[in-house]
């Protein structure tokens, strides 16, 4: 049996999985479409979307279990439903960042090579600053590192330097 099956999912990313799984059906994509301009009345939905009122009803409560939509009656006489779209939850089937950093250092021991090539591609894809630094720095930077991604310095800093 794979790991990834005993799994134990954070209830965040079960909710996420649930809301993905709601909007993974046309119709109810659809709705939540309709509700992106404004409040409307399950009777305005169905006619909208050409859907009939039992098919409409299953596909609210789907939307309604898993967050996204909520019910609410009419200010004046309370009569008649009307249905919105929580954006908030909407925007919460994105994922959160895991974290942020002020500055990532990639330590190697010689910080001659390894060190120095991680930083190099971390600027490529990162906006977050980045060093390189060694335990017990060598006297210089392998040329060929230097060649492959140029660094400001020539000798290795060591990691108490950063």
């Amino acid at each position: 049996m794979c790991e990834s099956m005993n799994a134990e999912w954070s209830a965040t990313v079960v909710a996420r999985a649930q809301r993905h799984a709601a909007l993974g059906e046309p119709a109810r994509l659809a709705i939540i479409d309709r509700l992106l301009l404004g409040d409307a009345s399950p009777s305005e939905l169905g006619q909208e979307l050409d859907l009939p009122s039992n098919l409409l009803a299953h596909h609210l409560k789907l939307l309604e279990q898993v967050g996204l939509i909520e019910r609410s009656r009419s200010e004046g006489d309370r009569r008649r439903i009307y249905l919105r779209l929580r954006v908030e939850t909407l925007a919460d089937t994105m994922p959160t960042p895991l974290r942020t950093a002020p500055r990532v250092v990639f330590v190697c021991t010689h910080n001659s090579a390894r060190s120095h090539l991680a930083a190099a591609l971390w600027k490529r894809h990162s906006i977050v600053p980045t060093a390189s630094a060694g335990t017990e720095p060598a006297q210089r930077v392998h040329p060929r590192a230097v060649a492959t991604a140029p660094a400001g310095s020539r000798r290795p800093p060591s990691w108490r330097q950063r």
